[in-house]
């Protein structure tokens, strides 16, 4: 698997997994797995994702809530 640093990322249906990376027990960034590719982002995955959500009209907070609420 290819190891890129980057400063952005689209999540997109390729995007496998979004994991926290982690150096010294502190979260440094984020790691952007796909099939053949692996991305290193400074960002979080809870900013990722919501920023995703953000760009579709929504945000991870409402997400929690519209979850809260079907149950």
């Amino acid at each position: 698997m290819k190891s890129q640093k980057q400063t952005e990322y689209e999540i997109s249906p390729f995007t496998l997994a979004i994991v926290p990376d982690y150096q010294d027990n502190v979260v440094n960034g984020s790691i952007a797995l796909e099939e053949k590719n692996e991305y290193r982002l400074c960002q979080s995955p809870r900013k990722m994702v919501d920023d995703a959500c953000k760009y579709f009209g929504s945000s991870l907070r409402g997400l929690k809530v519209m979850g809260v609420l079907k149950i």
